[in-house]
């Protein structure tokens, strides 16, 4: 089940589960998380969710649910981002994942630029609003 960890300035954190059929659902989810970010001081956002990988001329016109008869494999993916606007992405071959060497392996390899899925971008563009509007007030003072 997909989850975001929302993590508050006083080191608190809430786990946000939610199960989806439609995209439109995650969407809502991560605007709904961008909305509070300043109200609740959010600090961090982390999300986990299977995903699966496809050969897109098998999968042209269908619905998820008919796409998954051709997945090639199945990947658990970890997404973050910050106040500071740092990123980390991290996916994981879930035939692979009780091999600690492997994980290691993951854990360790850095990307040139950690990529979050697009629907994580309300949560991106509130953190980069207050960081704009907290930058704007220490050159004021």
């Amino acid at each position: 089940m997909p989850t975001c960890l929302v993590v508050y300035s006083d080191n608190t954190f809430e786990l946000i589960s939610f199960g989806f059929s439609i995209k439109t659902t995650v969407y809502r989810k991560f605007n709904e998380i961008a909305r509070r970010i300043n109200a609740d001081e959010i600090i961090n956002v982390l999300f986990v969710t299977e995903m699966y990988t496809y050969n897109i001329e098998d999968i042209n016109n269908l619905d998820s649910r008919e796409r998954i008869k051709y997945a090639k494999n199945e990947i658990l993916a970890f997404y973050m981002v910050d106040k500071d606007l740092a990123r980390k992405s991290h996916g994981f071959d879930t035939k692979r994942i009780d091999d600690l060497k492997y994980i290691v392996s993951v854990m360790f390899t850095k990307p040139t630029e950690p990529e979050l899925p697009r629907f994580m971008n309300p949560v991106v563009k509130e953190f980069a609003r207050i960081l704009a509007k907290s930058d704007g007030k220490q050159k004021n003072n």
